[in-house]
């Protein structure tokens, strides 16, 4: 429920916030737990798809080829 919560709150959030939240959910996704797994990718999607987060693309990039 936080992270729905959380997807929605990271759209008018400052990037800098925004990256510091996107390594936390980034742990959350090596955990066994599939419905934290799916709520943890989810809340990431919405924050690419929301914000513009230029300033970070190395990180994106490192994150986004983990997914994959």
């Amino acid at each position: 429920m936080v992270l729905n919560f959380l997807a929605a709150a990271l759209q008018s959030m400052p990037e800098d916030f925004c990256l510091q939240v996107l390594k936390k959910l980034q742990r959350l996704l090596e955990v066994e737990d599939a419905t934290l797994k799916t709520h943890a990718y989810l809340t990431i999607e919405v924050l690419f798809a929301s914000r513009k987060l230029f300033k970070f693309r190395e990180t994106i990039e490192s994150l986004l080829t983990q997914l994959l």
